[in-house]
């Protein structure tokens, strides 16, 4: 008998065995060829005839995940052009799969085992051709964008749950990948939130035991001989059907650094691995939440200092401040109230509809009608609010937003600070802001605010060259990116620049709210 030795979470992810798996782990632990091949392995045995779909980020470069599962499948002992075959059809002898590519030119990128199970390997650069998929796996996830994953999910139609609809393997998602950074595809922290829940961390935790129980129980049946071995059966019986009701209930997120797999990498890789400087050698191989990009516009934005946590946190009579950034894609407005010498982030509201402005007003007006003691509303605006024009009116943004509050009974104090300052301008100064170098403290509401939060840490700095000069902006590239999710993008932080300029860069109108 072989072998096999595998790491802590490597371990913990083959023994849950939940439906549905989450892995963001360091480089070198093993995702592949250690959790997505068991995986694929363990569906293949227990559902024939299955059909599932693995994603990876596009077929040009796919080949280094390939060979990974490849030597998973080899090390529990899969050999290819015995127990499976790539991209061809397969023998007439092997069983033919429920939902399996018929015609010989469509098994490209096709795996075929000898019970008739199989996999579509799906790029998600060129999309996928509808099959009915029974399992899901996700490779490299950070690159995957969010439309193209939950697209391909719905492929896991459910056609055929009278036959393998009973198991746990049926509709289950595997999905592995290194920690993603600010502006990498996040919709996989869904799946973490889900996984942090009381009920599923209880879940997980009963499976675990469940486990260790059936195991002492086997280990019983084989060991004491004066035991019923028929009544240790149908224990271990009863604690298996367990297991299959509660596994298909859960969520296993897991998280490992990549000093998991030293014993199999070695101290000279570690080492090796931090020569690509600290924040990547953090995020890559300690696996550690990146607080904010590398070359960062914020550059001391920190949620450790700059957060606060309370619902109840509006003070009556201090007068609202709004700022927004207006975009065809979506229209953020952030809401501040001044408190003493403490710029304070209250709320942040945004709105990617059709008419996505009057609707980020209307989501403003919802809110100030639970604080009627804070009707005046100081709204600020620069250059930007005259130029566009509404999408279903010939209204400027700035007569719209006005228009919009009015209609709502607020009483507005419209203020146009004129051009906005330059990015190095802005830089500098909330370089001073949030090293907390200035009287003024910068704060925002965590609990109200994550998407604030997200295109502040997530806004880069690049560098340009203008009259022989080196300068620096922020980077604003990701705005147009239709894939990329827009709320978590630069717009947030944009409308908050606004409120900066108007508020604390241009000392004019710090009368704006000391006069209030």
């Amino acid at each position: 008998m072989k072998e096999i030795h595998a790491n802590h979470a490597q371990l913990e992810a083959i023994y849950v065995n939940a439906r549905t798996l989450l892995c963001v782990m360091g480089r070198g632990t093993g995702k592949s060829d250690f959790i997505t091949a068991p995986r694929i392995i363990d569906n293949v045995q227990a559902m024939p005839r299955s059909v599932g779909g693995l994603i990876v980020p596009n077929y040009a470069n796919y080949q280094k995940i390939w060979d990974s599962i490849k030597k998973g499948f080899e090390k529990l002992g899969w050999r290819h052009g015995e127990h499976y075959i790539v991209s061809k059809q397969p023998p007439q002898a092997w069983e033919k799969g429920l939902s399996a590519p018929i015609d010989a030119d469509k098994f490209k990128n096709y795996v075929s085992f000898f019970n008739g199970s199989g996999f579509y390997i799906l790029s998600a650069k060129t999309g996928h051709n509808g099959a009915n998929l029974d399992w899901l796996a996700v490779e490299e996830a950070k690159l995957i964008p969010d439309a193209f994953f939950r697209e391909t999910y719905l492929a896991v139609r459910g056609l055929n749950v009278n036959l393998f609809g009973h198991l746990p393997n049926y509709g289950s998602l595997t999905v592995v990948t290194d920690r993603p950074r600010p502006n990498d595809y996040q919709w996989l922290y869904e799946y973490e939130k889900a996984a942090k829940t009381e009920l599923n961390q209880d879940t997980i935790e009963l499976i675990k035991a469940s486990n260790i129980k059936r195991d002492e129980l086997q280990k019983q049946l084989i060991t004491d001989k004066l035991t019923d071995k028929g009544y240790l059966e149908r224990q271990i019986r009863h604690i298996e059907r367990e297991l299959v009701f509660f596994r298909k209930k859960a969520v296993h997120f897991l998280e490992a650094s990549s000093l998991e797999n030293i014993h199999v990498l070695g101290i000279e890789k570690i080492q090796e691995w931090q020569k690509l400087g600290d924040y990547d050698f953090a995020v890559s191989v300690l696996n550690l939440k990146p607080p904010k990009v590398q070359d960062a516009f914020y550059h001391y934005f920190s949620p450790k200092i700059h957060s606060y946590q309370s619902q109840n946190d509006i003070i009556p009579n201090v007068p609202f401040h709004i700022g927004l950034d207006y975009n065809s894609a979506i229209c953020c407005l952030e809401v501040v109230q001044i408190i003493g010498e403490e710029f304070r982030v209250v709320r942040s509201f945004d709105s990617t509809e059709a008419m996505a402005l009057q609707a980020v007003c209307a989501k403003f007006a919802d809110f100030c009608k639970e604080y009627p003691q804070n009707k005046l509303i100081h709204y600020h605006y620069d250059h930007t609010a005259k130029q566009g024009r509404g999408a279903n009116n010939d209204l400027a943004y700035y007569q719209t937003v006005e228009l919009e509050l009015r209609k709502a009974k607020l009483y507005v104090v419209p203020n146009f600070i004129g051009y906005t300052v330059s990015h190095e301008e802005r830089r500098k100064y909330y370089n001073a802001l949030l090293a907390e170098e200035l009287p003024t403290k910068f704060r925002y509401n965590a609990h109200y605010c994550q998407n604030l939060a997200s295109s502040l840490a997530g806004a880069e700095l690049i560098y340009y060259t203008e009259n022989g000069k080196t300068k620096t902006k922020k980077s604003k590239k990701n705005e147009t990116n239709a894939a990329l999710d827009q709320t978590v993008q630069t717009h947030h932080s944009e409308a908050l620049d606004t409120l900066v300029q108007a508020l604390l860069i241009k000392k004019q109108n710090r009368k704006v709210f000391e006069d209030v």
